[in-house]
Formats: structure tokens, sequence, C-alpha cells
């Protein structure tokens, strides 16, 4: 039926090594990008067929993987092991693998945004109120940190189309930040949770960046 994928499509897709690099063809990758492949068992060829071709197309690739020995580990500018062992129930990697790489991705795209300037405080300020729960969280935001009241926060909102981040640049007891490039913040966040991963569980993998950091 329309809106719902077939689970035999979906378990088939894993095998296709043709419709990874094509999708990243649509993509217009280029070589500043970063490419990061998951899988569990680090040996999915859907998954081994995108970061190869990645890497064809001058791109820095990261694997993530719970199995020690994994083939993307190696064939990647920097693997990942998520050493978490067996599973409860054999086969059900949507419990301790797939828990650690959600986790992976959160601490990876969190510490990036950060770095890149997209938060101040414990605030996301690349936030435009589409709605009104947005709107009143924008308002909350500005006010808190320009030091202004909720009917001002609203006021100057309002006049830059209610986007945070633009409304914050006309405020002057808001200091502009430095920013770095997304993609230099997203390497570094996930040379950080390799580190983490590798201290923790005493991996010996090793890391071979080929692209310009």
């Amino acid at each position: 039926t329309a809106g719902k994928s077939s689970p035999g499509a979906v378990a088939t897709t894993e095998d296709d090594v043709l419709a990874g690099p094509a999708a990243l063809k649509e993509l217009d990758l280029l070589p500043v990008d970063i490419v990061i492949g998951l899988s569990a068992s680090g040996s999915t060829p859907f998954v081994r067929a995108i970061l190869t071709a990645a890497k064809v197309m001058g791109a820095w690739t990261c694997a993530i993987a719970n199995n020690p020995g994994s083939p993307i580990l190696t064939e990647s500018s920097l693997g990942i092991l998520l050493d978490t062992g067996p599973e409860v129930l054999t086969g059900s990697t949507r419990l301790k693998a797939g828990t650690s790489q959600k986790l992976a991705l959160n601490r990876i795209t969190t510490a990036a945004m950060v770095a890149a300037g997209k938060v101040r405080g414990n605030s996301m300020v690349e936030l435009v109120g589409t709605n009104q729960k947005l709107r009143d969280r924008a308002i909350r935001i500005v006010s808190d940190l320009g030091g202004l009241t909720y009917h001002e926060a609203s006021q100057l909102l309002e006049k830059h189309a209610w986007s945070v981040a633009e409304t914050l640049k006309t405020v002057s007891s808001v200091q502009p930040e430095e920013r770095q490039s997304l993609c230099s913040c997203v390497l570094s966040a996930i040379r950080a949770i390799h580190l983490c991963w590798s201290s923790r569980a005493g991996s010996s993998v090793s890391e071979r960046v080929h692209h310009g950091s």
C-alpha cells in the first residue's frame, strides 16, 4: 500500500551493492563531506559499498560496528568498534548494538552542533519558530540570552522571520561566537567517540586519516 514499505524490500536492500553508491550520487557528495556507515555485524554489503564509493569520491569516511574484526573497520578512514558483546536475544541487534550506535550518533551530532556555534549555553539557537510551540520556545531563548522581556523578544523575532540565530545577531548584549565548519566539528566529535570507546574497551583499532582535518 502507498506510504508503507515492504519488510522484504528492506531486508534485501542491505545486500544491494548498487543502491548505496547510487544514493550518494543523488546527494552530490563533495570531498569536504563526511560519510558515516553503521553496521552491527560490520559486513553489510550495502554499507560497505557506500563507504567504498564515498572514499572514491574523496570524502572522509567513518565506520561504526559492534563486531570485532569487522571489515568496514579497516576499510574506512576511521573505524569505531562499539564492542557490546552478544545480544540477550541472539540476532536482535536492535538491543545492545542498535542502542550503542544511537548513543554514539547522539554524541557526535550534539558535540558537533555545540562546537559549530549552533548552541548557546544549553539552548539551541538554530531554531525557527514554525509553529506556536516553537515560537514560544524561541521567545524564551531570546529573552533569556538577550536579557529581554517576553514581549521585546517576540517583537524582535517577528522582524527576523522567527529565526533565533538571526535575531540574536541584532541583540547587542549577545556576543558573537567563533564558529568552526560543521564538517570539522563532526570530525572532532567522531574522533572523541573513537578515543572514548578505544580506551574503555582497550581496542587496538587504528586510525588512518587520509583526508585533511
